[in-house]
């Protein structure tokens, strides 16, 4: 289980990242949840990099070269969004409850835990375009609580802001180009 890149246009095979997914560990009642496989991949907003997801491991290459810039190893990461200028990447497990991470690229390590997730799930994150919040999609437990978009300042690591969806749960997110707005998917349709 390897990821490849291709031509968008030709079709044709560039290369094949030596990199392989992991077997994962899991609590055994996440058994059979999660499999051996790649979940993602971001492209920086440059093109000069490109982070991949999946079990065991979160890898960062340079593009176009495919040379190795960093990995942090991890258990079944699922979740991540780039920061625009490619610095600072925010990162979660699959897991219920899975602790949010935000952290420097450049580092050697995998960065501190937000104590942002309380016991939620999340659906996709992203970065508004000044990258000053992180915006947060939860996922409804469909007993106790609700859906909402929650944004996150970046400097405090503190939610500035909730909105609760009751009727419905949400699926994704973008902001536009000058951050003064935010797109919410929704799984209704």
């Amino acid at each position: 289980l390897k990821v490849s890149l291709y031509d968008a246009i030709s079709g044709v095979h560039i290369r094949t990242f030596p990199d392989e997914a992991e077997d994962p560990w899991v609590e055994y009642y996440y058994e059979g949840l999660v499999t051996r496989q790649f979940y993602s991949s971001l492209f920086s907003t440059d093109g000069k990099m490109l982070v991949t997801i999946g079990t065991g491991c979160l890898w960062l290459d340079e593009m176009p070269s495919g040379l190795p810039i960093n990995h942090f190893d991890g258990n079944d990461i699922r979740i991540a969004a780039l920061s625009p200028d490619g610095n600072v990447l925010v990162a979660s497990r699959y897991e219920l409850a899975s602790p949010i991470r935000i952290f420097n690229i450049h580092d050697e390590d995998f960065g501190p835990y937000l104590d942002l997730s309380r016991g939620y799930s999340y659906a996709q994150y992203a970065f508004s375009p000044d990258q000053k919040w992180i915006g947060m999609v939860r996922r409804s437990d469909n007993e106790h609580e609700y859906a909402a978009l929650e944004i996150v300042d970046v400097s405090t690591e503190e939610l500035i802001k909730q909105l609760d969806f009751s009727e419905v749960d949400l699926s994704s997110l973008a902001f536009q180009q000058d951050g003064s707005l935010i797109a919410v998917g929704q799984t209704d349709g």
